[in-house]
């Protein structure tokens, strides 16, 4: 942030990138079920 004359400018800040996200993230210790899912009907066009 700065001022430019009569100006008060504000730049957001560089956006991390999504590997550094992913990377800072704790493991999840949570157990997923099953799920029971069936290829789909076959369809005739």
């Amino acid at each position: 942030m700065w001022k430019e004359g009569h100006r008060l400018v504000i730049e957001p800040l560089a956006a991390r990138s999504l590997a550094a996200v992913l990377e800072s993230l704790e493991p999840l210790d949570d157990e997923f079920p099953d799920l029971d899912d069936p290829p789909p009907e076959a369809v005739e066009l």
